[in-house]
């Protein structure tokens, strides 16, 4: 088995000998029940059609080979541990109904632990958590409110139709979803990261059940379109929604019927000395930043020049400068994918801690400072495999109360508002 993984094969086997322990723990193969014919035969047949999943587990297969050869000689203590585990029945201690299932302990009637999955599985409790949210707040709420106050609206029956049918078709991969989807599935993740950043942006409307009665009759407005009457709108806003529906279904018809394009693997020497070079660079934007906020007459001076216009207009002419800067963020996050000890380390932490205000202080941006904390989760979710339940909370807690500050600072007198972008 360890010969066929170092040559970059996924390997399908029964359920003996470390057979689980290595091609699940390691996601580079398959298991089945010991004597079931059919189900190995099933596997085998879902690998030949599916050419990604297939790539991926021989990637993980070859990784794997490597990281055995030098633990072959504690690969015997680790099996014994691992049989004295699962006698004790040991389970993560999370919320029930989105509990995953152990890598090394699977439970009894769920057959194969879902972190088979190569873009990290989506259990039941959180589709069922999306799609409820989905039909909360994106379909009845609206509904309600279209209903209630906005009758007289030019075309709003239709555009809610539109509208019901646009979510029902970006929701299809989660309503239904298979083995190999996850959160980071190109069908799955888009949707994933919509939500997320909709309800960043705008947490109030979580409390959208306890207030929708108060709402009042809406006026179509757009600011591309100042002059336009309310039907004219109404029908630029309806065909709008119709072009964005056709593609969604061509983008369908492509992933699933299209041609499968085979994926070119590069090969990439693993980076030495991360954490010097990381840091090099880090200094190298905290000098940049330095000197450029000299230039700029001081901290103070550039950001009330925001004010007198858009901060667009204020930093025109230095996107070189800016994207220099912001390398300083870009290398900390380097240097926590490929470190795995980056986040036991002081100067690590000093970095990031640096750079995130930076970020902020340089453009203006507040995207800027969830987008990097959203890659840090990202390359966590990554490197464990698993979705750290109370570690979205604390960061989603977090972006809120960021997202209020940084946007209370920008309305200040000493930095001017910015509609456009968040």
């Amino acid at each position: 088995m360890i010969e066929s993984l170092a040559c970059g094969t996924p390997v399908v086997s029964f359920d003996v000998c470390s057979a689980r322990e290595i091609l699940v723990q390691y996601n580079c193969g398959r298991v089945v029940p010991q004597g079931d014919y059919a189900g190995l035969v099933r596997e085998l047949a879902t690998l030949a059609r599916n050419t990604f999943l297939r790539n991926a587990l021989g990637v993980h297969g070859s990784q794997t080979a490597r990281e055995l050869s030098i633990q072959r000689g504690l690969w015997d203590n680790t099996s014994i541990c691992t049989e004295i585990l699962q006698e004790k029945h040991t389970t993560n201690v999370s919320i029930p109904f989105m509990q995953k299932v152990s890598l090394t302990t699977p439970t009894k009637g769920q057959g194969l632990p879902q972190a088979e999955s190569p873009f990290i599985a989506m259990t039941v409790g959180y589709r069922i958590l999306i799609i409820g949210y989905v039909v909360l707040y994106n379909i009845s709420i609206p509904g309600f409110q279209d209903i209630l106050y906005n009758s007289s609206v030019p075309l709003v029956q239709w555009r809610f139709l539109i509208s019901v049918i646009y979510e029902f078709l970006v929701f299809l991969p989660i309503l239904y979803y298979r083995p190999n989807y996850g959160w980071l599935h190109p069908l799955v993740f888009p949707t994933v990261y919509g939500l997320a950043k909709s309800l960043a942006s705008r947490p109030d409307q979580l409390l959208a059940p306890f207030l929708f009665t108060e709402t009042s009759g809406r006026i179509i407005e757009h600011e591309a379109l100042q002059g336009w009457s309310q039907e004219s709108l109404a029908w630029a806003m309806l065909k709008g929604q119709l072009i964005a529906m056709i593609a969604l279904v061509t983008y369908y018809l492509g992933f699933f019927f299209g041609p499968q394009l085979r994926i070119p693997h590069f090969k990439f020497l693993k980076p030495r000395n991360v954490a010097p070079k990381a840091l090099t660079v880090i200094a190298c934007s905290v000098v940049i930043f330095l000197v450029f906020m000299q230039f700029r007459g001081g901290l103070t001076a550039h950001l009330t020049s925001w004010g007198q216009g858009s901060r667009f207009e204020a930093l025109e002419g230095f996107g070189i400068v800016i994207a220099l800067i912001q390398c300083g963020m870009v290398a900390s996050l380097i240097w926590f994918a490929f470190d795995r000890t980056a986040s036991r380390n002081p100067l690590f932490w000093a970095a990031v801690l640096f750079s995130v205000p930076v970020n902020f202080f340089t453009g203006g941006s507040r995207s800027a400072v969830v987008y990097a904390g959203c890659m840090f989760l990202m390359i966590w979710i990554m490197r464990n495999r698993k979705i750290p339940q109370g570690k979205i909370a604390i960061l989603g807690i977090a972006t809120i109360v960021l997202l209020g500050l940084l946007g209370q600072l920008r309305r200040r007198g000493v930095i001017a508002p910015f509609p456009t972008q968040r």
